[in-house]
């Protein structure tokens, strides 16, 4: 959910990483279901993607289409 929503939003990993003050590493081991995170990461997180918690936990939205194959590095449109 932290990748599908980042995506939707146009927020790099880096982006991301920054604003929720982890590393991109963090992100990326997140995204890959490597790491599980606090729940005081998890709010950081929501609060940068401007979501609720609730939608990071969620096993799928019900707004939630299949995302369109993600480019590598997951750079914002120019």
């Amino acid at each position: 959910n932290v990748r599908r929503i980042g995506v939707r939003r146009g927020i790099t990993q880096e982006a991301l990483a920054a604003d929720a003050n982890v590393g991109r590493e963090y992100i990326s081991s997140l995204e890959r279901g490597q790491r599980n995170p606090t729940v005081k990461v998890l709010e950081r997180i929501a609060n940068a993607l401007d979501v609720p918690v609730a939608h990071l936990l969620a096993s799928r939205l019900v707004t939630d289409r299949p995302l369109k194959g993600l480019r590598p590095g997951r750079k914002k449109l120019q």
